[in-house]
């Protein structure tokens, strides 16, 4: 089976992706997520890196969504190789961005959002227990840094 991946003349990355990451939050983009689901490729592709965009404040919200199986598109960076072509969910979502605050504070892999290539490639149900996880854990240790 192939598919025809449709070629769209853009100049900038940023100017097919209707979202503004500096006016808009992670709850806001989890909602934007949602739209679009009946596409060939059903994700969004980012570029670069959106450091400090997810903040504390942000991961309660979060949490509560990990358990949500409600389809969305997927999230991944433009250099990816890699297109989603299934739809993602709120709660692997919520989780990847748990994932990049988490890269972020700890100063360890990518840092930021989005955390990696493709959210579609971030593990199977563990990411769940993974990021309730973490969070308790960071909860209880003194903050890395205030913002």
């Amino acid at each position: 089976m192939s598919v025809t991946v449709p070629r769209v003349p853009v100049t900038d990355p940023q100017d097919y992706l209707d979202f503004d990451f500096q006016l808009q939050g992670p709850l806001e983009f989890l909602e934007y997520l949602k739209t679009d689901l009946d596409a060939t490729f059903p994700s969004v592709a980012i570029d670069g890196t959106h450091c400090g965009w997810i903040v504390e404040s942000d991961i309660p919200a979060l949490i509560e969504l990990l358990d949500s199986d409600e389809p969305c598109r997927a999230v991944g960076k433009v250099i990816s190789s890699f297109m989603a072509t299934e739809p993602s969910t709120i709660g692997r979502e919520a989780a990847w961005m748990i994932m990049g605050f988490q890269h972020e504070v700890e100063n360890v892999g990518y840092g930021g959002y989005p955390p990696g290539l493709l959210s579609n490639h971030y593990g199977s149900d563990g990411y769940r227990e993974a990021a309730r996880s973490w969070w308790a854990e960071y909860q209880a240790k003194e903050p890395v840094r205030s913002r």
